[in-house]
């Protein structure tokens, strides 16, 4: 007999045999959708197969707009992809039931196998947790729709099958709370003294760090025994509940071996060992240092993919609190522990084992900006030999300038790229020899390498030496110095320089100090460098860790930057992030940098700010994207700084920021403006990407908003990412980044201020 049901509509029995079908049929395709409610390996097939076939039996009775808004719903978030034209399909069916008001059974049921193999097919990554959220809505509703027209029967049987399925869940719900509250306290000092010991670490306490590792390790044991108890076992079935059960497992499992693997590495890293004596370097006990530290990052390697795969979107606090942090420390720990492996393989090469090395060192100011950071004004030959560090020469940059043979006819050997983009500023064109003038700006590019390898060239021909690499370093990294030697005083004068004068002092009270005397001004620069690396070399250094400390943010942020004429140490320089190399672009990325062109020494009154707003098709690569970038002089009484840093030759105000500035991206301009007024810019190529220019005139007090309006492709076969590298100024460089996707609802967001190369994927 044909199941009667309420509203008109009527099952047949050969109806209700295909409705059967199709709804095992969906709930193989469900089972088949690879989704993890649970995250319990064959119970979430079970799971989602027998949601697919519920919908699709429950769907044979439902209101006909209750599954049309279902594919609504699915076609508005998911578009532009064979959901969308599946769902819309849905649609346009279900309006025609409606539009007939037939039963159509096998049609409505095939319409909610359909949204029901689209639900589980979701695929929107953020807001997390919203494919869940659609899938349970749209499936719930055609569940619900279709049992209000099944018989008192049928909806009683559903009745007793939920409550029985909502009691399991409470029952299950309710045993992992006791076994929460009985793991809470292991897992609670487990999780507390990792944090603490990965952080001992960072900070160069072995011996605390071992001591916190091996009392984490213990409370995880305390803890395994609760986590793998009968109490947790129903969980595992219930969704997000057995998510909580297996994160906590994978967490005691493998945080607590390795834990402990960490805390005995660590304990035979003894950093204290590494003496710097008076400018020597013990090469010996940097090399004993190198077997530990490679145990030490193999375990914290290990540790962090423990943490990190024990991490759930679905997870609640507490626990998903406490695993978010424990997972920024571990990340941290892996970073350093990678770093400091690389370093110590490293430091015996540089420092001159079995050999001689020589150095050439540019001091640089960003005072007077270039795409690297600062105008070069003075230098240093540094040599080491095993492990003992002296300065041999050292100069103005004018020295350089005027060195050599053949003064007037040296040739700068770099990539086409930089020269057909700096030759017109004195590197000179088609082969032509370089303007004298050129060292003055052979820090224009904003990549490290490329820099440092043009300035050893030039330095051989300017009557230096072959050098084995290159340092540039700029006040940022001379204030280091001055944090592990303490205070210096200027011979001759009363100017005593400390950590935190000497910056200001460099960048603008020396040229109030000798306004007027240019000569004494560049004089004074090298006898501060000079001064600052003697009193380095001269004194007992702390340990390791302490001079990584201080040298580690102007390492970060391009204020220092090495490169090395041997592949084997630049592979590790690069690695380690201290080469202030401008990478190509993987994807899509934006950048630019000002050369000051007055010339002036106004850059340090530049306040910076970079919007990139762009809307990407993540599959075909097509972006559209506007860069807005405002410079601000802050400078408002040019007359109180000398006519020699605030003047310009340019005719515009005095205290004006007059720079060339370039824009680099992949992307083709489509147009540029300068405060609403539409300007052409140069375009070349340099270093992979496409290289934009024109010159700006910053009055003081005013400020700039420069329009960038961009479109093209960019490759996505390892999926989208925004590339920046901030050029290394005084002022900080602040970047809002907005990119949102056509499909998948995901974007890529920042806002703050950038000192370091970023590499953002959503």
């Amino acid at each position: 007999m044909p199941e009667v049901l309420r509203r008109r509509n009527r099952l047949s029995s050969r109806q209700s045999q295909i409705v059967v079908g199709l709804a095992v049929l969906s709930g193989v395709l469900g089972a088949l959708a690879g989704c993890h409610p649970t995250q319990t390996a064959g119970v979430d097939p079970v799971l989602t197969g027998l949601a697919a076939a519920l919908v699709t039996w429950a769907g044979a009775t439902s209101v006909w707009w209750v599954a049309g808004g279902a594919g609504a719903v699915i076609a508005v978030a998911q578009p532009a992809s064979w959901q969308l034209w599946v769902a819309l399909a849905v649609c346009i069916v279900m309006s025609g039931v409606g539009a007939t008001r037939e039963s159509a059974a096998v049609t409505r049921s095939l319409c909610a196998a359909a949204i029901a193999q689209l639900a589980l097919r979701l695929d929107l990554r953020s807001p997390f947790g919203l494919s869940a959220a659609l899938a349970a809505v749209t499936m719930g509703a055609i569940v619900l729709s279709g049992l209000r027209r099944r018989s008192a029967e049928t909806r009683r049987t559903a009745r007793i099958i939920g409550l029985g399925a909502l009691a399991f869940s409470g029952l299950s719900l309710l045993l992992l709370v006791i076994a929460g509250l009985a793991a809470r306290g292991n897992i609670t000092k487990a999780v507390e003294n990792a944090t603490s010991g990965l952080r001992a670490m960072r900070a160069g306490n072995p011996e605390a760090a071992s001591e916190d590792l091996a009392a984490g390790a213990s409370a995880l044991s305390g803890a395994r025994s609760i986590v793998r108890s009968p109490l947790t076992w129903p969980a595992k079935l219930v969704p997000v509940l057995g998510q909580h059960v297996h994160s906590a497992e994978r967490l005691v499992d493998a945080a607590q071996d390795t834990a402990q693997v960490v805390s005995r590495a660590i304990a035979g890293v003894d950093v204290k060992n590494v003496k710097v004596n008076a400018g020597v370097v013990d090469l010996t006990a940097i090399e004993r240092l190198q077997l530990p530290l490679e145990t030490t990052r193999d375990a914290v390697v290990a540790l962090n993919l423990a943490v990190q795969s024990s991490r759930s979107g679905w997870l609640v606090d507490p626990l998903g609190s406490r695993l978010r942090s424990l997972s920024r420390e571990t990340a941290k720990a892996d970073l350093q522990a990678r770093n400091a492996v690389e370093a110590a393989r490293l430091a015996p090469a540089l420092l001159g084992q079995g050999t001689k090395r020589v150095w050439l060192v540019l001091f640089t100011t960003p005072a007077e900006a270039r795409g690297l950071g600062g105008f070069p004004g003075n230098w240093a030959e540094i040599t080491t030999q095993n492990g003992r560090i002296t300065i041999t020469r050292s100069g103005t940059v004018i020295s350089l300038i005027n060195g050599g043979d053949n003064k007037d006819g040296r040739i700068v050997h770099a990539p086409k790229d930089y020269l057909d983009r700096y030759g017109k500023y004195g590197a000179g064109e088609d082969g032509a020899p370089m303007s004298r003038m050129f060292w003055n700006n052979i820090t224009l590019s904003p990549d490290g390498p490329t820099v440092a390898e043009v300035a050893a060239d030039l330095y051989l021909q300017s009557g230096g030496q072959q050098v084995d690499g290159v340092v540039v370093a700029d006040p940022y990294a001379l204030q280091a110095i001055l944090t592990l030697t303490g205070p210096l005083t200027r011979a001759g004068t009363e100017t005593t320089l400390t950590p935190t004068n000497i910056v200001p002092y460099l960048l603008i009270d020396q040229y109030r100090v000798y306004a007027g005397s240019t000569a004494d001004r560049k004089d004074a620069l090298q006898d501060v460098s000079n001064q600052a690396i003697q009193a380095l070399l001269a004194k007992d250094l702390p340990s390791p860790v302490v001079i990584a400390r201080a040298f580690g943010k102007p390492l970060a942020s391009g204020h220092l930057m090495f490169w090395s004429l041997h592949p084997e140490d630049q592979a590790a320089i690069r690695a380690l992030g201290i080469s202030g190399t401008m990478p190509a672009p993987e994807s899509d990325g934006f950048s630019y940098t000002l050369n000051n062109s007055g010339p002036n020494k106004l850059d340090t009154f530049a306040s910076r700010s970079l919007t990139y707003e762009a809307s990407v098709n993540e599959r075909s690569g097509a972006v559209e994207a506007t860069a807005t970038i405002t410079i601000k002089n802050t400078l408002t009484d040019p007359d109180t700084l000398p006519e020699d840093v605030s003047g310009n030759k340019r005719g515009a105000p005095k205290g004006s920021i007059r720079s060339l500035i370039t824009a680099y991206s992949p992307l083709q301009v489509l147009s540029v403006e300068i405060n609403g007024q539409r300007t052409a810019w140069s375009e070349e190529t340099e270093l992979g990407w496409r290289a934009y220019s024109g010159l700006i005139t910053v009055p003081p007090g005013d400020e700039i908003v420069i329009t960038i309006r961009l479109r093209g492709k960019v490759s996505v076969v390892g999926g989208y990412s925004w590339l920046t590298k901030p050029q290394p100024l005084s002022a900080p460089n602040n970047v809002r980044a907005l990119v949102r996707f056509r499909h998948g609802k995901r974007s890529i967001r920042h806002s703050g201020p950038l000192e370091v190369t970023a590499h953002l994927t959503s």
